[in-house]
């Protein structure tokens, strides 16, 4: 009895894992039709050459081939009906081995699931699932890349990859962003040998937004046969450039104008990167230095924040969002929904339609443990310092009897506000009162001391903006 009982209990386990795995198997079906994955295309699958090569070459390199087969090919989108696919635009991501497990798998199941034309790169060639991502690194020179201590993680990715180590432990202090700045001009390189075929070339990163039918919408009123290079102006030193995180935007002609005519450009600006923050910044001298390609502005439109720290007021309201910075993999998500709830998902999407969702219903006149990054207008108490300047940028005995009361308490920092026709929202903590000339939502902020932070919006003022605004026609932003 026994044993008949032993038996009858591993037909029944048996019988439960054989179960399991036909759930399984069919849970990854129906996830693969649902969500539009499917497996890269083999090597020797039907596909034309001619569409990523240039007939010039008739011999690609390996990593034209690897672009090409590795690189998935989705012919499902499941949700995508409202972000319809453009051949004619290449997407291309920037990440690091550290994070990139943490942040790229949120957009290959979002944003980069609505089109077939994207390559992803890093400093670290890998396999994310059935995504392939390539080492925009590889082509530094030996000598250089194996002696330079801001390529030491590279080298510690080398090896730690090779012994299966997890390589996301080895993100300490300012290594990986020591070593972001080189990727850039390697990257337009290897995008260009590879795929020379697109009107345009779209740059972001893995914590990068991108709203793809505002993107299709711009881009299709711009002509790809001028070198433009689009972006959100920033400056180091006398240097201006587009801001690497907001992403920036290079037509076929631009590329052609650089990196298309002016090969290793990337090893003749290794030493510049050497010595310089950003390599960003580093693009652009050399963009403009080669090919004579300069910024062209497209802020608000192409800018670096997110729906919780956009500065909503008159500047932003009406213009089409084309991307955002600094999401989180939960914060990419909830974009992500937001435009696929959208009613009115025939017209751009603009920053009102960001505020109303996400903003509009989370204010108050007041609210504990909170900061919403109000930063225009700062009053503290009065420094023994005679340079330290207060509120708009004024000495301590140019400012208004409600302003020198400021700091004193929540209380009086809200008068304050309240005396200031242009104040949007004020924030108090331990004796400091900030103002906003915007409206920011910020987040949730508790105090390790006695002093709490405290936020409030003049909702008064908040409504009549929107009152003046809406309705909305999209303001494309357009000039030189």
């Amino acid at each position: 009895m026994a044993f008949l009982n032993t038996q009858g209990r591993w037909k029944i386990v048996i019988g439960a894992v054989t179960i399991a795995f036909v759930l399984i198997f069919a849970f990854r079906e129906a996830l693969q039709d649902r969500t539009g994955f499917r497996r890269p295309i083999a090597a020797d699958a039907d596909y034309d050459p001619k569409k990523f090569y240039s007939e010039v070459d008739d011999s690609p390199t390996d990593f034209q081939n690897a672009t090409d087969e590795k690189t998935l090919l989705s012919s499902s989108f499941g949700d995508c009906t409202g972000f319809p696919n453009a051949e004619d635009i290449l997407i291309v991501m920037k990440t690091g081995a550290t994070e990139a497990y943490d942040k790229l798998p949120i957009h290959l199941l979002t944003t980069l699931r609505c089109t077939v034309n994207y390559l992803v790169f890093s400093d670290m060639e890998q396999d994310i699932g059935g995504y392939h991502v390539f080492d925009s690194l590889d082509e530094v020179d030996p000598s250089f890349a194996n002696n330079h201590k801001d390529f030491d993680l590279y080298r510690r990715l080398k090896e730690y990859q090779s012994y299966s180590q997890d390589v996301r432990t080895l993100k300490v202090g300012d290594n990986a962003w020591n070593l972001d700045k080189y990727k850039f001009i390697y990257m337009l390189e290897k995008t260009y040998r590879a795929r020379p075929d697109p009107k345009w070339y779209v740059f972001i990163e893995a914590d990068t937004y991108l709203v793809w039918s505002n993107l299709l919408r711009w881009l299709d009123t711009l002509d790809h046969r001028k070198p433009l290079y689009l972006g959100s102006p920033s400056y180091l030193g006398d240097i201006e450039f587009s801001h690497g995180g907001s992403g920036f935007i290079l037509s076929q002609a631009a590329m052609e104008d650089t990196v298309g005519k002016h090969p290793g450009m990337a090893t003749r600006y290794q030493k510049d990167m050497s010595e310089a923050c950003c390599g960003d910044a580093i693009l652009a001298k050399a963009l403009l230095a080669e090919g004579g390609v300069k910024v062209t502005k497209r802020w608000p439109m192409i800018q670096g924040e997110k729906p919780t720290t956009i500065p909503f007021d008159q500047q932003h309201w009406c213009v089409p969002v084309v991307t955002m910075h600094h999401l989180s993999p939960e914060e990419v998500t909830r974009m992500w929904q937001a435009e696929l709830q959208r009613e009115n998902s025939e017209s751009p999407l603009i920053f009102a339609d960001i505020y109303n969702h996400f903003v509009s219903s989370r204010l108050s006149s007041n609210r504990e443990d909170w900061n919403n990054l109000s930063d225009d207008l700062k009053y503290t108490e009065r420094s023994t310092d005679t340079e330290v300047k207060y509120g708009d940028n004024k000495p301590w005995d140019e400012l208004t009897d409600i302003e020198q009361e400021a700091f004193t308490s929540l209380e009086n920092c809200l008068a304050a506000c309240t005396a200031n026709e242009e104040c949007f929202g004020w924030m108090y903590h331990d004796k400091e009162c900030s103002l906003s000339r915007s409206i920011k939502l910020g987040g949730r902020k508790v105090s390790d001391g006695p002093s709490k932070w405290v936020s409030g919006w003049m909702m008064e003022r908040v409504e009549k903006l929107k009152t003046e605004m809406e309705p909305c026609k999209p303001k494309w932003i357009t000039g030189s």
